[in-house]
């Protein structure tokens, strides 16, 4: 026997569960997986990523010719979503920078520093910037003879780059 009110009653539960099953499915399109493979397979697709391989003689579809020197996922920008942080190293201590962003479920190459000068050293975070470690050489390139510090971070258009402490 149905009460008065049990369709209704069953109808909205059913209508939550489908939102409820809506807005998952939706979180998990619009948030990547923030992981090494990815970022390997998203860098090769980049226009920086290709004219580094025509500009560094090596091939940036090639795993064996470029390694990940240091991978982070962060939110860097204050949304919530991490960005995922790739600086790649080739042989020749060359360090290149990619901030990837989540955007409509895929990463977007946002930031490059796709230059081997200046040699970035070390990466890590603060907050919400990026700290690069960056050794300066006064004679022999052998050992550095000091090291610089610099922020990148998200100033609400777009990164920048400035000198910051230790």
């Amino acid at each position: 026997m149905n009460r008065p009110g049990q369709k209704l009653l069953s109808g909205a539960i059913a209508a939550a569960a489908s939102v409820c099953f809506a807005t998952s499915a939706l979180g998990s399109a619009a948030t990547p997986h923030c992981d090494r493979l990815d970022a390997r397979v998203d860098i090769s697709n980049t226009r920086p990523g290709h004219r580094l391989e025509s500009t560094s003689g090596f091939a940036v579809t090639d795993p064996s010719s470029w390694m990940i020197g240091r991978f982070l996922c962060a939110d860097l920008i204050g949304d919530h979503q991490a960005e995922m942080v790739v600086l790649l190293a080739t042989g020749r201590d060359e360090a290149f920078l990619f901030i990837f962003r989540p955007i409509h479920g895929h990463w977007r190459l946002s930031y490059s520093k796709t230059s081997s000068l200046p040699y970035i050293w070390q990466l890590s975070v603060r907050g919400r910037a990026l700290i690069e470690k960056r050794p300066f050489f006064d004679s022999a390139l052998c050992c550095p003879s000091g090291y610089s510090y610099w922020a990148v971070s998200w100033n609400g258009h777009g990164w920048t780059v400035r000198p910051t402490q230790k």
